[in-house]
């Protein structure tokens, strides 16, 4: 779990970020729930400006191969998405790159019902592509740097195709508490708000406690 907090007076505004994960591990497969948010408040009122939260399983069934599942969540105010159901199948296949990095591969397909914020809705389905790289050192220093880019390319808008990206580094600064930083972006070719290109991205940093 991590949390960040920033304000300033001469706009009173405020803008707080959390993020954790919570994980299942078992000899076949990994549960896992992942879940971030960004609110912003000024001196008037507090709104959901960003959210992601998804629910995983991954089911080993070979050696380095694994069948995905995925049930996501997404909120997105810059893009004009009010909220995004997204449900998902895949497989993946795991790269062992050295005892210090692995990366994992995922293709699939999602289902999507997307509401916008003229409360306008549409039903999608996508061709899912996802990367995830990781590179750590349980040692001192006791560091991690992620990486996780998917692509959605869209198989009922003609050339609407996403991006969904995040790079996360954290550095532990006494046992079990960690500084986190996180870059984000979020790419629509066809934004559900606008119909135009958009593109959100935004830098995050807290504290993170593991245990």
């Amino acid at each position: 779990m991590s949390a960040g907090y920033t304000y300033t007076k001469s706009s009173e505004i405020g803008r707080l970020n959390v993020n954790g994960t919570v994980a299942y591990n078992t000899i076949k497969g990994r549960t896992h729930i992942d879940g971030d948010l960004i609110v912003t408040y000024d001196s008037v009122n507090a709104f959901l400006e960003r959210a992601n939260l998804g629910l995983g399983h991954e089911h080993t069934f070979a050696p380095l191969w694994a069948a995905v599942i995925i049930l996501k969540y997404q909120r997105n105010l810059e893009l004009g998405l009010e909220r995004r159901w997204q449900q998902g199948i895949g497989i993946g296949r795991e790269f062992v790159i050295h005892k210090h990095q692995q990366a994992i591969a995922v293709g699939g397909v999602a289902i999507n019902q997307e509401r916008n914020q003229e409360n306008e809705t549409s039903n999608t389905t996508e061709a899912v592509l996802q990367i995830k790289y990781n590179l750590f050192s349980f040692a001192k220093p006791n560091v991690t740097l992620s990486f996780v880019e998917s692509a959605f390319f869209s198989l009922t808008e003609t050339n609407r195709t996403r991006f969904d990206g995040t790079i996360n580094l954290e550095y532990e600064i006494i046992s079990d508490f960690y500084i986190n930083f996180e870059f984000y972006h979020n790419y629509d070719s066809r934004s559900p708000g606008t119909g135009e290109s958009n593109i959100d991205y935004g830098f995050v940093a807290g504290l993170r406690y593991k245990f």
